[in-house]
């Protein structure tokens, strides 16, 4: 899912580190743009030869933070690999014992920042400490996203004028839809050779290219939500340089954006079920789980119809509280901040809810997050969309998700006018050939990634061996010690727990 921008997105696709949009509904973040023809770029396969000079480069490295931070050449396009080129970048936490090999790391996304994660430190919260002391931890950021080369899309002030409401009436779905695809125009308009060249298949391209620059023969990798899609890409294009895999919720190589977000619905809806029961346990609001999910709702409602003031700023409304709980319920350690921004809306608090809204949507990344996400989502994954579906699919889902439904199926309609790969199939992901082990780990009760999928993704490789994580979340690794367990023993020792565990 993964969106920072502050007027009306929810994520659409959701980050293994909780980088989902935060404060609007899952609507605005699907928008789209004009259409321009243009051929798909960045897909072919370049000949080896003509990428020595990218795997030869000699890395400067930098200090960031808590780690050392480079920037890595590649090819803006693999179809003319003489031509311009853009940076890739990479930041590096060295572990205890010299000369250990390099684990890539990518939190998700698109847009998800593995370069900010390792810098801060925070990988250490996700990678288990006995592989932390055997490996260093490079994070990456794709293409397009933070110290790469950035795609940003339009101005701030552009994004902040998008509706933020879900529709409800025929006029406000054709104002919405019509206004949302002004965003691809802005991409292309921005950057269009960055636009056409942002694809998963060319971004696993980058990725060997970082391999060879860091000097390793072939690739350990750590992959969660969207990087479990970009890893699986990777492997199947690279399939002779993969050395040890980790996939953590999987998410499906063949679903398009409207498959997506229908899944996400019924999750976000599983995932407040579960909300409510704990709530209900806990006493943090009083009442049975049923009429907590009754007052949610109310506070929705009427929020839609009269959002709280904030001095010096934009009122709060139904869909940023509502991007909130989009934010908050894949991860248990922030329903705490759900239950504080529930409080304060009931207590018509709009500034409360607005810090709890900052304080989980990082406003520094907000616009190239909100750039990259549809950028990527709609290149690798073309969806017919108009304001007449979108009617249509918000009835149907509501019925299953009467929270979410609606607003999911606003959020992918950027990509009914996509200016590239407008109408095209879901780009195409091939088994991997492979015979190193893959680990592969998918949650039970995960909102954004259902554990179907990472079965699915499974199915790509031929030696691998699946965890099913019985907690609730998006992402198992750092959230349990039987995972972790598992994790360090594949990592260290190279060995697959048995087929069809479960933790």
């Amino acid at each position: 899912m993964k969106l920072r921008m502050r007027s009306s997105i929810v994520p659409l696709v959701v980050v293994g580190v909780g980088f989902t949009s935060l404060s609007a509904p899952p609507t605005a973040l699907g928008a789209a743009a004009t259409a321009s023809p243009v051929a798909s770029t960045g897909a072919g396969n370049a000949k080896q030869t003509d990428l020595r000079k990218f795997h030869r480069q000699q890395l400067k490295w930098r200090a960031c933070g808590e780690a050392e931070c480079a920037r890595v050449k590649v090819p803006l396009s693999y179809k003319h690999t003489n031509g311009p080129t853009i940076r890739v970048g990479i930041a590096r936490q060295r572990s205890a014992v010299t000369g250990s090999r390099s684990m890539l790391f990518n939190p998700g996304g698109p847009g998800g920042s593995g370069t900010k994660l390792v810098a801060s430190g925070s990988a250490g919260n996700l990678v288990p400490k006995r592989v932390l002391k055997k490996y260093n931890i490079v994070g990456i950021d794709p293409r397009g996203v933070g110290r790469s080369s950035e795609l940003i899309c339009g101005s701030e002030a552009q994004f902040e004028r998008l509706p933020s409401n879900t529709p409800t009436t025929k006029a406000e779905s054709n104002a919405y839809v019509r206004k949302v695809q002004r965003v691809g125009k802005w991409c292309w308009q921005s950057d269009s050779a960055l636009t056409a060249n942002i694809g998963t298949e060319t971004v696993a391209k980058d990725l060997d290219i970082v391999r060879a620059a860091l000097g390793h023969r072939k690739l350990n990798y750590l992959g969660i939500s969207y990087g479990t899609y970009l890893g699986t890409a990777y492997a199947s294009q690279f399939p002779k340089r993969v050395r040890k895999f980790v996939l953590d919720a999987g998410l499906s190589a063949k679903v398009d954006m409207r498959q997506w977000a229908k899944a996400q619905a019924r999750g976000f809806e599983h995932a407040l079920q579960l909300f409510a029961a704990w709530c209900q346990e806990a006493g943090c609001i009083p009442g049975t789980a049923s009429e907590i999910i009754q007052e949610i709702t109310k506070l929705l409602t009427d929020l839609r119809a009269d959002p709280l003031p904030v001095p010096g700023g934009r009122p709060v409304s139904s869909s940023e509280l509502l991007g909130i709980m989009t934010n908050a319920l894949p991860n248990q350690a922030f329903w705490k901040y759900m239950v504080s921004a529930l409080a304060a809306a009931h207590d018509e608090d709009g500034p409360l809810v607005r810090l709890i809204t900052d304080l989980l949507t990082p406003p520094e990344d907000s616009h190239n997050g909100a750039s990259v996400n549809p950028a990527v989502n709609c290149y690798d994954r073309p969806t017919k969309t108009n304001a007449t579906l979108s009617r249509r699919w918000a009835r149907n889902w509501s019925k299953f998700s009467p929270t979410f439904g609606s607003a999911m199926a606003y959020s992918f309609m950027a990509c009914g006018k996509w200016p590239i790969r407008r109408n095209q199939s879901v780009a195409p992901l091939t088994s991997s050939t492979t015979s190193s082990p893959v680990l592969l780990i998918g949650g039970a009760n995960d909102p954004l990634t259902p554990f179907r999928w990472t079965r699915e993704l499974a199915k790509k490789y031929r030696n691998k061996s699946v965890i099913k994580w019985s907690g609730i979340g998006h992402g198992a690794i750092g959230n349990d010690p039987c995972v972790d367990r598992k994790v360090t023993n594949y990592f260290l020792r190279g060995k697959l727990p048995q087929r069809n565990t479960t933790c």
